[in-house]
C-alpha cells in the first residue's frame, strides 16, 4: 500500500516500505502537524524487562517485547550500551545498534548485570564482543565502591588505551560510563566515543570533547532522580552530584551545545514509553527546544549513521498532531507509527 504523508512543513510518499519525493498514483492520504523518522533512543538497555511484562531478562523474547514498546512510543531506533546476556548483539536487527555485555571489573557495579573483566582480560573481552557483532563496546569505568562506598575508576588509562584500540580496529566504537570527572577524564585520555551519564563533567572537559568529535549522552531523567532522590554511600560525592544537578548542568548542557559537542537522549532503564520525558528535561535542563528534539532524532541520526527522512530511505515515520519543538509534551502523543511502511498505529 501507498501512502502520501503530508504535514505543515513536508510532503513525501511511502511504497514497498520506502520513503520517496515523486507522487505515487493511489496513495492514502495521511496529514498532521509534524512527520520525523522516528525518535532514537541512544542509551537503551534492550536486555531488561523495561515494561515489567514478566519477561525473562537477557531472553530473545524480552528484546523483541521491548522494541514493539519503542516503536508504540514513536521510538523506531535504540542503540543498546550493554545488557545482561548478548541478545540485543543476537537479535541482528538494523533498529537495534548494539553493545555486547557490561564490561566491568569482578566485583565491581552492579555485579548481576556485568560480564566479569579483569583488567588483564579487558582487551580480549572488547574483541571477542567485537567479532560476536557488537558494533558498540560499553565499559563501565567507575561506580561505588563495595569496599568503602567511595566513587572509584575501575581500569588504568592504558588498559582503557588498549581497550579503546582494539574496539576502533575492529570497526566498532566504544561508550564509558561515567559517574565522576576522573572518568570523564580517562575517557578523553583514551578515545572512547562517547560518554555516557557524564556526571561531575566539568567545562574544560566539555571543551575537549568538541575538539575531539566526543557524544555526550547525559541520561538526565534516570541519573538526576537517582541522585537527588535516595542517599548515596559516598556523602562528598552526593553533595557535588547533587550541585550538579541542582546547578551546574544548567549551564554546561548549553555549553556543550554551543560548542558543538554532539549531545545525545537516552532513557538508560526508564520504560520506552516514558522515552519523551528525557528530550523534555533536556530542554528543562537548558537546551533550545529544537536542539532537545535532534538529541533523539536528527542529530542523533547523524551521529549512529542512521537514515533520516530522504529519498530511498526506510519508511520508520512517525506523525504528531502538533510540533515537538514547541511543546516536547506532544512526543508523548504520536498520532501514527509506520514502520517500514506499514502503519503500525494511529488515532
Amino acid at each position: 500500500m501507498a501512502f502520501h504523508i503530508r504535514t505543515d512543513d513536508a510532503e513525501f510518499w511511502v511504497r514497498d516500505g520506502r520513503i520517496t519525493f515523486s507522487p505515487q498514483e493511489g496513495a492514502e492520504t495521511r496529514s498532521a502537524a509534524c512527520a520525523i523518522a522516528g525518535l532514537v533512543d541512544c542509551h537503551a538497555h534492550s536486555t531488561f524487562d523495561l515494561s515489567d511484562r514478566g519477561l525473562a531478562p537477557g531472553s530473545a523474547a524480552v528484546v523483541t517485547a521491548n522494541l514493539a514498546d519503542y516503536f508504540a512510543a514513536g521510538v523506531t531506533a535504540c542503540r543498546d550500551t550493554g545488557g545482561v546476556s548478548m541478545a540485543a548483539v543476537d537479535a541482528h536487527d538494523p533498529r537495534l545498534i548494539a553493545a555486547g555485555r557490561f564490561l566491568a571489573p569482578p566485583g565491581r557495579y552492579i555485579t548481576s548485570w556485568t560480564l566479569p573483566t579483569t583488567a588483564a582480560e579487558l582487551v580480549d573481552a572488547v574483541g571477542a564482543q567485537v567479532r560476536s557483532g557488537a558494533t558498540w563496546v560499553k565499559i563501565v569505568d567507575d561506580w561505588f565502591s563495595p569496599e568503602n562506598g567511595r566513587v572509584e575508576q575501575h581500569y588504568e588509562p592504558a588498559v582503557l588505551a588498549a581497550a579503546v584500540d582494539a574496539a576502533h580496529r575492529g570497526g566498532a566504537r566504544v561508550a564509558m560510563h561515567c559517574m565522576d570527572t576522573a572518568s570523564v577524564e580517562a575517557g578523553l585520555q583514551c578515545g572512547v566515543d562517547s560518554i555516557e551519564h557524564g556526571c561531575n563533567i566539568q567545562p574544560e572537559q566539555i571543551e575537549r570533547m568538541a575538539a575531539a568529535r566526543v557524544a555526550w549522552c547525559p541520561t538526565v531523567t534516570l541519573v538526576s532522580g537517582f541522585m537527588l532522590g535516595q542517599e548515596l554511600p559516598d556523602p562528598q560525592y552526593q553533595e557535588r552530584a547533587r550541585r550538579f544537578y541542582l546547578e551546574e548542568l544548567y549551564a554546561l548542557l548549553p555549553l556543550a551545545a554551543a560548542r558543538g559537542v554532539t549531545i545525545l537522549a537516552g532513557s538508560d532503564t526508564i520504560p520506552p514509553a516514558e522515552f519523551w520525558r528525557e528530550i523534555a528535561n533536556l530542554h528543562r535542563y537548558g537546551l533550545d527546544a529544537q536542539t532537545a528534539l535532534a538529541s533523539a532524532t536528527s542529530a542523533a541520526r547523524a551521529y549512529l549513521g542512521l537514515p533520516d527522512i530522504g529519498e530511498g530511505s526506510p519508511a520508520d515515520v512517525v506523525l504528531y498532531d502538533a510540533d515537538p519543538r514547541l511543546d516536547p509534551d506532544v512526543l508523548s502523543r504520536p498520532a501514527l507509527v509506520m514502520i517500514a511502511g506499514e502503519v503500525l498505529s494511529a488515532r
